[in-house]
């Protein structure tokens, strides 16, 4: 019996050793002085979840005339390994003065990841598996110039970032705030009773605080970039396509991303429609995104 005992016992500490071991935590020898993890995390968007510093949509010049409330599902796949994302995606558009004023506000309610041990180690994350709320963006857009002739239409956004989201630890999101504001232009180049054809950019600011781990002095740091996009978008009656490719370019390494997304709206009902993403990450976010929402579509509450 003693000697089935002690297998059993040699045998618990085997397989512990290698569950445990798998993991390779070489890379904090190039740190000194860290004594808690969130010094090891790289807070730039390479090295981030995909949520946490993402591009800014490329707003299309104009306040739209209806009202949206929408949900829906995200899926994330990083592409150097295995790293997936599921999550929960809500978003509320209310136009507050018809053509004049409009706020929006987003939030991912609960986020779920899990990391290979490969990928815990390269975005030096605490955890390999978790889950957890995230930020709310709450933009306001004010439209400027109405289109007319060869003049486009032109709107400023001004949008900030709660510091809600949690998991920073586990590289998922800034546990900090951020700002940024930018100027739309767009432009219709074909439209009739059932078409509508358009060319939009955005330039602007965007700036974001994140903690350095390497100031230990004072670790809560500042991050500036220039913020662009250029995009296009097709509609045929209820039907709409749109395309853009955008980023931004900070002061740091590794915090320059470039993506495309592509959009997509089908008519479901009177006021219901399917609305269809695919985001791709060029340089600086290594994600690729599909997600899809139910938008239910109202007019203006005033």
């Amino acid at each position: 019996m003693k000697r089935v005992t002690r297998s059993l016992f040699f045998l618990i500490i085997l397989i512990s050793n290698t569950v445990f071991a798998q993991r390779d935590y070489s890379w904090q020898d190039d740190y000194t002085n860290v004594t808690n993890w969130w010094q090891y995390i790289t807070p730039v968007s390479k090295y981030m979840g995909p949520f946490s510093l993402p591009v800014p949509s490329v707003y299309e010049g104009r306040i739209e005339e209806n009202s949206e409330l929408s949900a829906g599902y995200s899926y994330y796949e990083h592409t150097k390994g295995d790293a997936p994302t599921h999550a929960c995606y809500t978003r509320l558009y209310l136009p507050l003065v018809a053509g004049r004023i409009a706020v929006e506000i987003s939030l991912v309610p609960y986020e779920s990841y899990s990391y290979s041990d490969e990928m815990a180690d390269y975005l030096h994350a605490y955890e390999t598996s978790g889950g957890g709320t995230g930020d709310v963006y709450i933009n306001t857009y004010v439209q400027v110039l109405h289109e007319k002739n060869i003049r486009p239409d032109i709107t400023l956004r001004y949008g900030i970032k709660t510091a809600s989201g949690e998991d920073f630890d586990n590289a998922r999101f800034t546990d900090s705030p951020a700002y940024y504001f930018d100027l739309s232009l767009g432009k219709t180049l074909l439209e009739d009773d059932k078409r509508n054809w358009r060319v939009f950019g955005n330039g602007g600011f965007y700036c974001w605080q994140y903690e350095d781990g390497e100031k230990l002095e004072d670790n809560m740091m500042q991050d500036d970039a220039y913020l662009f996009g250029i995009g296009t978008s097709y509609t045929y009656k209820d039907w709409k396509i749109k395309g853009d490719f955008s980023g931004y370019s900070g002061w740091k390494e590794d915090d320059k991303p470039l993506m495309l997304r592509f959009e997509g709206d089908a008519p479901l009902g009177k006021n219901f429609k399917l609305r269809f993403l695919y985001e791709r990450g060029l340089r600086d976010y290594p994600y690729n995104g599909f997600h899809a929402r139910l938008v239910y579509q109202f007019g203006s509450i005033w």
